[in-house]
């Protein structure tokens, strides 16, 4: 089993082209398959971004050059899922936890997505 712990933040004064001004965490623990309670491994992440680096990802979400902390968890989920696929088997079972609930709702929405073939249901 995988567990991913990510959350992101962002500072709304800092918001000028070079400055550092959001970021994400993340923890990766990996659980032994045939001991689940055995942790064989635990990484920690820090990641930050400048506000040219949030502008591109906005830009790949909906094409607006809005910065919300919505969407900088939504960076952090998907910081979380490169990372948990570097290590993922195919067999694995996985769980994330994130703490905003628009991001939860975004991510559900999507597995459905990709449940129903790409076709919103």
């Amino acid at each position: 089993m995988i567990e991913i712990y990510t959350d992101g933040s962002f500072n709304n004064d800092n918001l000028i082209n070079d400055n550092w001004c959001g970021g994400v965490g993340l923890v990766l623990r990996v659980f032994d398959d045939v001991s689940p309670m055995e942790l064989v491994r635990e990484e920690f992440y820090a990641l930050r971004y400048t506000y040219s680096d949030l502008l591109w990802f906005s830009s790949q979400c909906d094409g607006s050059d809005t910065i919300t902390s919505t969407l900088i968890e939504c960076i952090a989920f998907k910081e979380g899922l490169d990372k948990v696929l570097q290590h993922d088997n195919g067999h694995e079972l996985i769980k994330f936890y994130v703490d905003d609930s628009l991001t939860i709702k975004v991510v559900n929405t999507y597995i459905n997505i990709m449940l129903n073939g790409g076709d919103i249901a």
